[in-house]
């Protein structure tokens, strides 16, 4: 794929925008995994028939559990919560809210309750940061192997069209890792749906289709500043991101609760952005 990239950033902070929004997931999941993009595609499929498989087993076997939203007063890491995993239960945290979704046999919930009392205690050390790192694509076209923009970027989608002249927008990846004050984060991954399906050839059974990937990587260094006042902001520096040919390199303050365009890099038809967000766990 031969493009020639422009590379701009802008550092738009949006509105107040609880970061509860984004997609939470079971911290003690026990389902089997995917393989990510650029592994056989039988592979994948056989491993996407035991998970289906398993998680309807799982629904059958949780119909009559129970669900409870537990409150919390301190910005617990997931780390600690993991603490939970002894209990029969789902377990999803909800930092932005200072609750703890639970859902687990009637029988357990109280044991739950009085356990995350005891985790739920102002956390030593330095501090550590929950990362998340939307990345959207603006585009002319229709994209259909890319995933529709959720409704919980649908503000941020609002004010980049009051900015940029790009018909559609959509969400190719999310990135959500913790890291520790001082220290660099890396996030990688692939994402398929930028270039053309490959189509094998035809033996003996159904063609072969291979989705062709994009390789990607973020890396910032996370300094928490202010840290114990309500001006606590976390700063990237050494921010960047890659994607196949395009570079993007900045430095941003990012204010708990809030997320920041970081940045937009242009190919053809196309353009990538970087939506950030951070919550300060302790």
């Amino acid at each position: 794929m031969r493009n020639y990239w422009k590379v701009a950033v802008l550092v738009v902070c949006l509105g107040f925008i609880p970061s509860k929004l984004f997609a939470q997931s079971d911290i003690c999941s026990t389902l089997p995994s995917v393989a990510s993009p650029g592994t056989p595609s039988e592979i994948i499929v056989e491993q996407m028939k035991e998970r289906a498989a398993a998680q309807a087993l799982q629904e059958t076997q949780r119909a009559n559990w129970t669900s409870k939203m537990i409150p919390m007063k301190n910005n617990v890491p997931v780390s600690t919560l993991r603490a939970l995993c002894i209990f029969r239960a789902e377990v999803v945290p909800q930092s932005a809210l200072h609750v703890l979704s639970v859902r687990a046999p009637q029988e357990q919930i109280a044991a739950i309750e009085d356990a995350v009392k005891r985790l739920d205690v102002p956390q030593t050390g330095p501090k550590t940061v929950d990362l998340t790192v939307h990345i959207l694509v603006a585009s002319d076209r229709d994209e259909t192997q890319l995933k529709a923009v959720p409704s919980s970027l649908k503000p941020v989608v609002d004010q980049l069209k009051g900015m940029l002249s790009y018909k559609q927008y959509y969400l190719l990846d999310t990135l959500i890792g913790t890291a520790v004050d001082s220290r660099y984060v890396t996030l990688t991954g692939s994402v398929a749906g930028l270039r053309p399906t490959t189509v094998g050839a035809v033996y003996d059974g159904p063609r072969s289709i291979t989705p062709e990937t994009e390789n990607y990587q973020f890396t910032a260094n996370i300094l928490v500043q202010n840290g114990d006042t309500s001006a606590a902001t976390v700063r990237l520096t050494g921010l960047r991101y890659s994607l196949g040919g395009v570079t993007i390199t900045t430095e941003i303050d990012v204010p708990p609760g809030k997320q920041v365009v970081v940045g937009k890099a242009t190919s053809g038809e196309r353009a990538f952005i970087l939506v950030v967000s951070a919550t300060i766990m302790n």
